[in-house]
């Protein structure tokens, strides 16, 4: 609704209709920066009552270390969301690039060379699905939704399906790790998280990125080169799933075409849950990192009541639907 159209409906001066509209944009920055923390407080409240098992110390490192898989995922898909765009190749790419560590590490070389492959993969299929959606203006979601297919089925044919073992102890402490008593992928969660914090608000490339999710014709005008701009959050989302590749691959000790299965969804989720929008130019990587620990707590404490798994899946995707609802909702109201 246009400022006319208020002022119109509603009888208001130009002052109140201002004021109106700054009201709502308020309120959604407050559901988007601090709403989310409250659903989460309140969630591990109610783990703790129901079951006490929820906050012991055993139970939350493994919490943490199965969140940090998804987690450093989400933290792409959120680079790639602030511009309005979408990686549903993420799963492929962790399969694709456990398989490629798996093999290089099986012809004698090292953990670091095996780790270069599975994270050189990710980041040249982030290029091409920056080139392909940026140069040959074929969108995203089509894109990546073809990436991810291709990807699991070189994964399968590689080896005619079968999983290839992991023996480099080295390799393996990847995933199965811990520096001090932390598990190490919990410490590379932690890293992405600060890192990608510190980009998004402390960077000019950061304001890039919000202003090119926010308007990208508006962006072009402002001399940002915007398709540059959204070919390197492709790069960036394919770099940290490598990554995640290399995390999971070490925590099985085994290379498997079915290594990140429905990651793609699971990290999409944490996203939208976490409050970025799906219209782009609105998030932050807290609040990803609240909605990863969100579903993480959800389906401990719902494994630790004895909850089957058949309604975990549906209370997660209610969850999904409440917050792409509530998305919708606020940004509706910002556009007002």
């Amino acid at each position: 609704m246009s400022l006319s159209q208020t002022l119109n409906n509603g009888n208001l001066t130009e002052s109140e209709a201002a004021e109106r509209a700054e009201r709502r944009r308020r309120l959604g920055n407050l559901y988007r920066r601090y709403g989310i923390l409250a659903i989460l407080a309140i969630e591990m409240l109610l783990w703790t009552f129901l079951s006490p098992v929820f906050l012991t110390p055993s139970n939350m490192i493994n919490v943490l270390r199965q969140a940090s898989f998804v987690g450093v995922v989400a933290a792409g898909q959120t680079f790639v969301i602030l511009t309005a765009g979408i990686d549903l190749s993420v799963g492929g790419v962790v399969a694709f690039g456990g398989m490629m560590a798996a093999m290089t590490m099986e012809s004698g070389s090292s953990a670091l060379i095996g780790a270069f492959a599975a994270l050189a993969t990710g980041i040249g299929i982030g290029y091409l699905n920056g080139f392909v959606s940026t140069k040959l203006k074929i969108p995203a979601f089509i894109t990546t939704l073809a990436m991810m297919t291709m990807l699991k089925a070189v994964a399968l044919l590689l080896r005619g399906g079968s999983p290839i073992a992991i023996r480099n102890t080295q390799y393996v402490q990847f995933g199965q790790g811990y520096l001090g008593s932390i598990p190490i992928p919990v410490v590379v969660l932690a890293l992405t998280y600060l890192i990608g914090h510190w980009i998004l608000w402390n960077t000019k490339f950061g304001q890039h990125i919000y202003a090119v999710g926010g308007n990208e014709a508006a962006a072009r005008l402002a001399g940002i080169r915007a398709g540059r701009v959204i070919s390197l959050m492709y790069v960036i989302c394919g770099g940290l799933a490598g990554l995640a590749a290399i995390m999971i691959s070490g925590r099985l000790e085994t290379g498997t075409p079915l290594a990140g299965t429905n990651l793609e969804l699971d990290s999409i989720a944490a996203v939208i849950v976490g409050g970025t929008s799906l219209f782009g130019g609105q998030g932050t990587m807290w609040g990803t990192l609240a909605g990863v620990m969100i579903i993480s707590f959800l389906r401990n404490g719902l494994t630790l009541v004895g909850v089957s798994g058949f309604w975990q899946q549906f209370a997660t995707g209610a969850i999904i639907l409440v917050a792409v609802l509530l998305d919708h909702f606020v940004s509706a109201r910002d556009r007002q």
